[in-house]
């Protein structure tokens, strides 16, 4: 029987005492210390009946804790579910090898999870236990998400019968395993087709099994079958057929569509995790004008950001949903995954590559899409440059939200942010911001969205966290985990002989006679290995000129005889020759890589790090060793985090970017427990020690966190500041920014001045010139207060600090009037605003627009030869050393230039053309790869604000060609479309093959399968893997199902309106889901039911006729011609 609840909550408050509380603490230590792999001499003095004292105090817990559950769903049940769970995996899943009650354990370790809806940590449980009892199995298999396993474990018994057993044990084993394989084949069914009926009918089958376990007196079946019912009871709760129906409107079929996409998808999504569902009412929530949604790493943040997507495209399929990735490698990855899910609902997806510049190939490209990926100085260009389109956009979502601050790349971001919100509210579009680290997300909220309520905030992750310090003391690594039970590993790490080292300087292997480890970063690699055998690991250093030594260590710590690491071939290929091309054959990056180890930085060359990125993705690293470019909303599985050093310089990280990076610790479906190491140095002094423990406590406490400052406050306050020390009021400020004269402040103060300015100038231009927003171009006094009042920076901003909210605005308007009187013509406004330069640049670009002219002309006029490109570059390089040296710092040498132009623009490998000149990866990334390409644009913008719209199409396209470094718009193309190599795309577009003359053209011709198969005939096996990676990720060659005619079969009672085909023993039948009915049919080329027996994905409709028809459940599956 159950247990009253009253005396339930007693169970489960009589083990929150002292002794109790202990003993679990003793179990989850030496869960960690077996799981790391310490010897068990090294284990502290743990109770001796540890195991089984834990053991039933945790059956206890469960069972209290079902019969609350069975009453009410509560969060006291759930954590109670989690605790016992936790408690029988900890002491018995080290002897599950040796004891079959430690197996049986396990498995109700994993189904407690299961029901309290840690579906991952579920996951992970049962993964590698091998059950014994029918049902057991049949459960395992249906918690590791394998439909095909259950499938064919339940058609043992769904397609047998009772006749054979004996004994009632027998029996009973036969008929709990036939109840479980009926609720699961339900479950499965209800997955595939939503039917509302099917939840009901399987909690009715499950109680059956709650008598049949009582009425036999068989303890273990019947926790077993209360178990499962509240599992399925809160699995399909959580489904997507359960929680998406009654939030999203629209086309119910696409609906539909879309849950069975994620349903027969290789990791089977069939549910929400609690966070998602926390979210969903805030995010999904359309009258609201949007909402922040504040959740963990790796808790969830896409899934729901494209629910808000599905949800807004539906509602009206002709509006335009944009999403704004901050980093490239972030916007790639968001790019693949919605394309997965949105091309096969006819949403297409889109991604808009480059920085502050679009060209009309960007433009079309985002008007035949109906979502659009981009960053942030794209979607700024985009808005200035052709602000129809923004007038389309229903829904835009803001990646990595945090990312606001005293940075100039975060002021502008900000101010951009604030004139989307405003655009957004004008056009009664939503907002809708994620971030894994907004301490302050309400004051977020409010001021995105005037409410400091429409935040869906969650605390949930799929798996734990531990943390720990690991110490290197002079000969050994101690690793100190941090808990309610505080454990260590005493010598983690020892010093053994070495004979061998890895140089990287040289790139090869040396003698040695140090033993290993001899120093900290030593220890960091050699630790970092040991606990690779528990799962990937990543070391972090937030110095990126330490990442290469690391690497060194780390190879040095595998010995020169370790295996290659098991990585997918083709992706292998392809990151081989894109590290050879860039690096070269002896880089670190690459022998590293061969070993399983990922050396991962902002200083390798964009194309290495997006095949490094790739690379991973394809595949699980052994380990990562990265610095904050890692922070950047990749998506790689990590199960433990290494600090190897917070310090940049002399400053730490901020304490939100260390969440973000050692937040990813812990992978769902992977691991149930993230492990965070920081290192401390015992060799050093004593003081330096203590302040790096302090250092690290401080850290570890998520309370710390950061809160999100406006950047545009901060920027302006040091102006304020400025004056201030040069006892200058208020008004004398305003005066000086109104006249834009600087004289009463020092000299070296004067380029502060104009630096923040420069910072601010272009986007007030904007607003003023935005016809939605000031459509009557009203004086800057008229709108400034209205733009600006709930701004960021107004919210947050405090007299005793600096500008009080009333001085904020008045100062920016009143710099906002200057820039008209110095700017009157509003074309030309518009056209330096469009160009996102500097003010100064934008003016001194704009007189000297006829030369621009004249070399589009001339480049239009020879058909964009080699020669004219390379001439105007060569030109600009001289007109910006005059005339824009504020966006382009420390400019090389015209000689420097001239070693390495030509190369660039021929689509050269960057390894080749860094051997032409020391400064060449400055003048290839930062130059040509960033600032030229800019400044073309911004002459493209003001070319167009003349009338001459050829000129400015010329201009636009070899912005293109400058910043990729490629010598023809079709090479340009074809990597814009997913060749993602300088060297493989030139190849194709000189191949003779017709790919189109549009960028959308070729986006869709190298989609089709003909055209690749000809492309491979004739390129290089560079390219051919290219062409390769490409087919998988963007040609979708569906898989063919036998088609069937219309059948009748008689036999079945009510009319099923399912049947589904199932073979056992050789044996073929249809049968209704539950398998409580069944027909054994033959097969033939019209009906070929032994092709899809046992096939998840096809079942049989009624029709109205009374005669049956063959459906796919599967979108992407087809039937044969």
């Amino acid at each position: 029987m159950a247990i009253p609840r009253e005396t339930a909550q007693r169970i489960i408050e009589s083990f929150q005492a002292d002794r109790a509380a202990n003993l679990f603490a003793q179990s989850n230590a030496s869960h960690l210390l077996y799981e790391v792999g310490e010897i068990q001499e090294n284990f502290p003095n743990f109770d001796p009946s540890l195991q089984d004292k834990v053991t039933i105090s945790a059956y206890s817990i469960l069972a209290a804790a079902i019969s609350i559950a069975e009453e009410e769903w509560t969060d006291e049940a759930i954590h109670a579910l989690e605790l016992g769970a936790s408690l029988l995996f900890n002491v018995n899943q080290p002897h599950t090898e040796e004891s079959e009650s430690s197996i049986f354990h396990v498995l109700i370790s994993a189904m407690a999870f299961y029901a309290a809806g840690q579906y991952s940590r579920a996951f992970v449980t049962i993964r590698k236990i091998e059950t014994k009892s029918d049902a057991a199995e049949i459960i395992s298999a249906f918690i590791r998400k394998d439909p095909e396993q259950v499938i064919v474990l339940a058609n043992k018994f769904i397609l047998d019968d009772l006749s054979r057993f004996e004994s009632h044990q027998g029996v009973l084993d036969h008929a709990i395993a036939l109840i479980c394989s009926r609720a699961l084949s339900l479950t499965l069914e209800y997955f595939a087709s939503g039917d509302h009926l099917i939840p009901q009918s399987i909690y009715e089958l499950l109680s059956s099994g709650v008598e049949l376990a009582s009425d036999y007196d068989s303890p273990s079946h019947w926790l077993v079958m209360r178990l499962l019912r509240l599992m399925l009871a809160g699995n399909l709760d959580d489904s997507l057929w359960s929680r998406l129906t009654p939030l999203i409107g629209g086309d119910k079929d696409t609906i539909k569509k879309y849950i069975r996409l994620l349903a027969f998808d290789k990791n089977r999504i069939t549910e929400l995790w609690t966070s998602q569902i926390e979210a969903l009412d805030k995010a999904l929530d359309s009258t609201t004008p949007g909402a922040v949604v504040n959740m963990r790493t790796s808790a969830g943040k896409t899934r729901v950001a494209e629910l808000a997507i599905l949800q807004t495209l539906l509602n009206d399929p002709e509006t335009k949903v944009l999403y704004l990735a901050p980093f490239r490698s972030l916007a790639i990855e968001i790019e693949q995954n919605l394309s997965k899910t949105f091309d096969p609902l006819g949403f297409l997806v889109s991604h808009l590559y480059g920085g502050f510049r679009l060209s009309r190939s960007d433009t079309q490209l985002a008007k035949s899409s109906s979502i659009t990926i981009a960053t942030p100085e794209k979607t700024r260009a985009m808005l200035r440059a052709s602000p129809e389109l923004m007038s389309q956009i229903g829904l835009i979502i803001v990646d990595e939200g945090h990312l606001i601050g005293a940075s100039e790349r975060y002021v502008k971001n900000e101010l951009f942010l604030d004139h989307l919100r405003v655009l957004s509210n004008k056009n009664n579009s939503r907002i809708l911001m994620l971030s894994a680290v907004l301490p302050n997300s309400e004051d977020i909220s409010n001021w995105l969205t005037s409410n400091p309520n429409n935040v869906a905030r969650s605390n949930w992750k799929p798996s734990s966290e531990r943390f720990g310090i690991l110490q290197w003391q002079g000969n050994n690594v101690r690793i100190d985990w941090r808990g309610e039970y505080e454990s260590f590993n005493p010598r983690f790490v020892q010093q053994t002989v070495c004979n061998r080292q890895f140089d990287h300087c040289t790139g090869k292997w040396k003698g040695r006679r140090k033993p290993f480890p001899a120093d900290k970063g030593e220890a960091i690699a050699a630790s970092a290995l040991r606990l690779c055998t528990v799962g990937p690991v990543m070391i972090f250093s937030a110095r990126a000129n330490s990442i290469p030594g690391l690497a060194s260590s780390s190879l040095t710590a595998m010995g020169q005889g370790a295996p290659d690491h098991d990585w997918p071939l083709l992706e292998w290929n392809l990151f081989e020759a894109t590290c050879i091309e860039d690096l070269g054959e002896d880089s670190i990056e690459l022998h590293a890589a061969r070993k399983g180890i990922i050396c991962h930085s902002n200083r390798l060359p964009t194309e290495t790090r997006l095949a490094i990125e790739r690379l991973m993705r394809s595949f699980a690293p052994k380990l990562v060793i990265a610095s904050t470019t890692l922070a950047q909303g990749v998506n790689i599985g990590i199960s433990s985090v290494i600090v190897s050093t917070p310090f940049k310089s002399s400053d730490p990280i901020d304490h939100r970017d260390f969440w973000n990076i050692c937040g990813r610790a812990g992978r769902a479906f992977v691991d149930g427990e993230g492990k965070i190491l920081y290192v401390i140095d015992r060799t050093n002094e004593d003081w330096k020690v203590q302040k790096d423990l302090s250092l690290a406590n401080y850290f570890f406490d998520q309370k710390n966190s950061n809160k999100v400052q406006s950047g545009l406050l901060f920027a302006l306050n040091i102006l304020k500041r400025m004056s201030d020390d040069h006892r200058l009021d208020f008004q004398q400020l305003l005066n000086m920014i109104a006249e834009n004269d600087f004289k009463d402040v020092e000299r070296q103060y004067q380029e502060g001045f104009r630096y923040i300015l420069d910072l601010v100038d272009d986007s007030l231009l904007s607003v003023h010139e935005d016809e939605i927003i000031n459509p009557n171009k009203v004086p800057p006094e008229q709108w400034v207060d209205d733009f600006f009042r709930n701004s960021l920076a107004s919210l947050q901003a405090d007299a005793d600090t600096g500008f009080s909210s009333d001085e904020l605005i008045q100062f920016l308007s009143t710099r906002t009037s200057y820039l008209i009187r110095s700017i009157p013509n509003s074309a030309q406004r518009k056209a330096y605003a469009s160009s996102g330069l500097p003010i100064s640049v934008a003016s001194m670009l704009f007189n000297d627009i006829d030369l621009f002219v004249n070399h589009a002309h001339i480049i239009s006029n020879s058909e964009y030869s080699s020669d004219s490109i390379l001439s105007f570059l060569s030109w600009l390089e001289d007109w910006s050393i005059q005339n824009a040296s504020s966006i382009i710092n420390e400019v090389p040498a015209k000689v420097s230039f001239n070693r390495v132009r030509s190369s660039w623009l021929s689509g050269t490998s960057m390894r080749e053309i860094t051997l032409l000149d020391e400064s060449a990866d400055e003048i290839c990334k930062g130059i040509y790869g960033f600032s030229f390409p800019w400044l073309i644009h911004a002459a493209s913008q003001q070319v167009k604000s003349i009338r001459l719209e050829e000129e400015s199409d010329t201009l636009s396209n070899v912005a293109i060609l400058v910043e990729m470094g490629l010598p023809s718009l079709l090479a340009s193309w074809i990597f814009l479309s997913g060749i993602r190599s300088r060297k493989a795309s030139t190849e194709i577009a000189n191949a003779g093959i017709d790919l189109g003359n549009t960028l959308r053209q070729v986006r869709m011709r190298l989609r089709r399968p003909d055209i690749l198969d000809a492309l491979n005939e004739i390129v290089s096996e560079h390219s051919k893997n290219w062409i390769a990676l490409h087919r998988i990720n963007h040609v979708s060659t569906p898989e063919r199902v036998p088609k069937f005619r219309g059948f009748t079969v008689n036999g079945f009672d009510g009319k099923p309106p399912i049947l589904l085909c199932r073979n056992h023993e050789g044996r073929v039948y249809l049968c209704t889901p539950d398998g409580q009915q069944k027909q054994l049919v033959g097969s033939n080329h019209e009906l070929p039911f032994r092709d899809v027996a046992n096939d998840y994905r096809v079942a049989f409709e009624r029709n109205n006729d009374g005669s049956y028809r063959v459906t796919l459940r599967d979108p992407r599956a087809q039937l044969e011609e």
